[in-house]
C-alpha cells in the first residue's frame, strides 16, 4: 500500500505511521484529507507521544517527494 493510498483511505483519529529520516513516529489523523483541482492532498496530524501538530501535503505524480507513510498494524514501533 503506497502513502497515496493510504491517504485517500484516512479519516479522522486513524493513525498511521511516518517514517523520518532517523525515527519513526505514530500520528493520528485530526483533519481530513482534501485533494485540491492539482491532486494535492492536504490533512493534519497531531503526534501521539507528545502532541505536536504537523501539517502534511502530498501530491499525486510526485508521492516520492512525499511523507512515507505506513499503516499502523503493518509496521513494528520500536520506543
Amino acid at each position: 500500500m503506497s502513502s497515496l493510498d493510504i491517504v485517500k483511505k484516512m479519516q479522522i483519529n486513524d493513525e498511521f505511521i511516518e517514517l523520518v529520516s532517523y525515527a519513526s513516529i505514530i500520528v493520528r489523523c485530526t483533519e481530513a484529507p482534501v485533494r485540491s483541482e492539482t491532486g494535492a492532498w492536504t490533512w493534519k496530524g497531531v503526534r501521539v507521544d507528545n502532541g505536536h501538530e504537523i501539517d502534511y501535503l502530498i501530491t499525486e505524480g510526485y508521492e516520492h517527494y512525499g511523507p512515507k507513510l505506513y499503516p499502523v498494524s503493518n509496521f513494528p514501533v520500536y520506543m
